[in-house]
């Protein structure tokens, strides 16, 4: 099997172009994309600037602030929606050979992807008869490159101490409409060629002065001219007065003081990096999460990721991922790289620098040809957003299972945001000016339980910290759209001693045009792909579709409220046409009803042991339904409206004589041994590391009965059980393809663990 390796370029082919090992000038395109995208993942050499820390500190922290100060430009300046109201942008400063040395919270992925860009201007100009100049400032958006889909422009512009470049400043935005075969994008694209404009380098301004026929090849290329010409020059904008600020450090300091402050910020971030990874005992972790969509028809793919701990270095190897999908559902490798690092940086490292001197502490074999890191031109519009989101859920669990084995409790999360799902639209507006466009609501996800408390309710999205949910005043004046209603999900979150955050749903109806087309683009409308841990549900599926001929707007209030269903309702009502995770944007007329359902972040812990009066507030409150609440909480609530804590006590060591008692027998018998037992620390949440007459074992946390030898897999050496999704109101799971399966501790039913499995002959 052909896969992409750092190593493997490095070692392959000659040549030392821009400083990047194995790179020459002359190399087919392909060979160049991949060889700058890897340079990420090689570490610099260390070099100590000998700066003093006080001097060191202040001018980070001046560094920091001419980012922020150069988004607030950006955002003020730009006329989306998705930069001005949700945040949907990336900051970053480079060193002067394109290394990322600080990248802001808004879409972390682009670190990996954005550094490649810088590096393949440098390649494309340095040595160009235009060269690089102060003042020049160039245009990116080829996806293979970056690891983006195609309405993700970067602008970068460097930074300059006499003649020679010292720094590099750029921003990234999603720039609504980007000329794809549909308004706002496309879901059903079948090569790249579909998919809009697309630049792999050109100089936007030359010396400060823009460059007229770049943004006419655009503005001609896109439905909206003035608006995308309008964001680009907001990142023109905010570059400039980052540039001013980090220009007035360089006269101040000299730019050699700038250059090493620069490259002391990654190797700290590296040095600090590899010390946490040193405290995660050596080991192999492995996860594998379905899903269920290929772009263009419902169908399984799979994403298998083994994670190798050796030293201060973590390898993460997608062998067994499912080979590139035919629709849109694949993601480039730079993004496949910073999604990882969004994982990373929110989970084990949330306290360093967020550079490239996280992401290079790790290796990464990625199969050339998988979803993953797809051939040429693959279609690739889906990503970031939809394959990038569900391996960071992938990730999300392999680093915090890591994090456990290493006794860093605080960086242990249950996945959440495995789906991300989003409706894009487009055609005449309100206005009668041809448009297209993608809202973001489902920014607001549930963020997934931890070992101490709950996930947060319709919170962030894991690949965009920094974003933020739009108000939809904004959405309804912008779009020929009335938001029936936005809110939390009841029963959208995983269960668990822990429960998950809320996800959260909409209904809109189209008001105001005749030639409005909404369709969506996500996944997980059938398969579970937000996982629990340690014996916590995962999160409930997304929804999607329309209500045809609702007319809300024309209904007696009475009958209005049969628009304001929830989502679960809503698709069984009058008109109402379920949708699958993707489908291509269908004309709507005014007074139709699009809705859309997200889920909230995995449990954590068996929900037996749920603090009964937690599931209460839970159900008062209406995160929960009352079904749910016995089911799978055990909790009663008497005629008071208060637990009924000994009818609760019985109920839930009933249940967990029935799982014994309705279970299989482990594939392999569990360990008997006999003496004392002493645990030791957390291996796998409810399941410990023990230690009986000197030899390691697992046992389960509740009761200390031993299960296997500590190298055995436990899930083999305990019995478990299939069960119906339905069970738990996961009614939407196609269970011809998915079932849960529950493994049980053999002492005292305890649930260690549930993994989502595919029905034999799924496909």
């Amino acid at each position: 099997m052909v896969s992409t390796s750092f190593e493997k370029l490095a070692g392959q082919k000659s040549g030392d172009w821009l400083g990047i090992p194995g790179l020459r000038q002359d190399m087919p395109i392909d060979d160049l994309v991949d060889a700058i995208a890897l340079d990420v993942l090689r570490p610099l050499p260390f070099v100590d600037p000998q700066i003093d820390p006080v001097r060191y500190e202040v001018a980070v922290h001046r560094i920091i602030a001419s980012l922020s100060e150069g988004s607030a430009a950006l955002v003020r300046t730009s006329s989306s929606p998705l930069v001005t109201e949700c945040g949907e942008y990336m900051f970053a400063i480079y060193d002067a050979e394109g290394h990322a040395a600080y990248v802001t919270a808004g879409v972390l992925p682009h670190l990996s992807g954005t550094e490649a860009g810088i590096k393949f201007i440098r390649h494309c100009y340095e040595d160009d008869i235009e060269g690089i100049h102060p003042g020049d400032q160039f245009l990116v958006n080829e996806p293979y490159l970056m690891g983006i889909h195609t309405p993700d422009i970067l602008v970068a512009k460097p930074i300059f101490a006499g003649e020679e470049i010292v720094a590099w400043l750029a921003s990234l935005t999603h720039t609504i409409e980007i000329g794809a075969k549909d308004p706002g994008g496309t879901s059903d694209s079948t090569d790249i060629f579909q998919e809009g404009i697309r630049v792999p380098c050109m100089k936007l301004l030359d010396r400060g002065r823009p460059i007229p026929h770049v943004y006419r090849l655009i503005e001609r290329g896109v439905r909206h001219p003035a608006l995308v010409s309008l964001d680009i020059t907001a990142k023109v904008a905010g570059n400039n007065v980052a540039a001013a600020r980090v220009e007035d450090m360089v006269a101040q300091e000299g730019g050699a003081f700038v250059r090493g402050v620069l490259s002391k910020m990654i190797n700290e971030s590296e040095v600090k990096t590899r010390r946490i990874i040193q405290q995660i005992p050596d080991g192999s972790w492995h996860n594998v999460v379905y899903g269920d969509h290929n772009g263009l028809q419902s169908a399984i793919f799979k994403v298998e990721v083994n994670a190798e701990k050796r030293g201060d270095v973590v390898h993460f190897d997608f062998t067994g991922t499912s080979p590139q999908n035919p629709g849109p559902v694949n993601a480039a490798m730079p993004g496949t790289i910073g999604a990882i690092f969004a994982v990373l940086v929110s989970t084990l490292f949330c306290d360093l620098h967020p550079n490239r001197g996280i992401v290079s502490c790790c290796k990464v074999t990625i199969p050339k040809g998988c979803m993953y890191n797809p051939r040429y031109p693959a279609a690739l519009f889906a990503a970031p957003p939809g394959p990038l989101a569900l391996l960071s859920s992938v990730v999300t669990k392999l680093v915090s299972q890591m994090a456990m084995a290493g006794g860093l409790k605080d960086s242990i999360c249950s996945p959440w945001h495995g789906h991300v799902n989003s409706a894009y639209m487009g055609g005449v507006d309100q206005y009668g000016q041809l448009q297209g466009t993608v809202t973001l609501d489902t920014d607001a996800a549930g963020t997934g339980a931890t070992p101490f408390m709950d996930g947060d309710d319709t919170a962030a999205y894991m690949l965009a910290p920094g974003a933020i949910l739009s108000d939809v005043e904004m959405y309804e004046a912008s779009y020929p759209v009335v938001y029936l209603f936005r809110r939390q999900r009841t029963d959208s979150a995983g269960y668990g001693q822990m429960r998950g955050g809320l996800g959260g749903e909409i209904g809109v109806a189209i008001h105001g045009s005749t030639q409005w087309r909404v369709g969506f683009r996500g996944l997980g409308t059938l398969l579970s792909m937000t996982h629990g841990m340690a014996g916590g549900f995962p999160a409930d599926l997304a929804r999607a579709g329309y209500v045809i001929g609702a007319k809300p707007f024309e209904l007696p209030a009475a009958e209005y409220a049969k628009c304001l269903l929830p989502v679960n309702e809503l698709a069984h009502s009058k008109g109402a046409e379920p949708s699958t995770a993707l489908v291509a944007p269908r004309l709507l007329a005014p007074g139709d009803i699009y809705y859309l359902a997200w889920p909230g972040g995995g449990g954590y812990g068996d929900p037996l042991t749920r603090d009964p009066q937690a599931v209460l507030t839970d159900l008062r409150a209406g995160i929960l339904s009352v079904d749910r609440g016995r089911d799978p909480y055990g909790v009663v609530v008497g005629s008071s409206g208060e637990v009924d804590v000994k009818a609760t006590a019985a109920l839930r060591q009933k249940m967990r004589r029935e799982r014994l008692a309705g279970a299989e027998a482990p594939k392999q018998p569990t360990l008997r041994t006999g003496g004392d037992l002493h645990l030791l620390r957390m291996a796998y949440g409810v399941v410990h590391l023990a230690e009986v007459q000197g030899e390691k074992v697992l046992a389960c946390a509740d009761c200390s009965t031993v299960l296997c030898k500590d190298d055995a897999n436990f899930h083999d050496h305990v019995p478990s059980r299939l069960t119906n999704p339905a069970a738990v109101g996961h009614v939407t799971v196609r269970t011809e393809w998915e079932l849960y399966r529950e493994y049980y501790c053999p002492g005292c039913g305890l649930l260690l663990d549930v993994l989502p499995e595919l029905v034999e002959g799924a496909q």
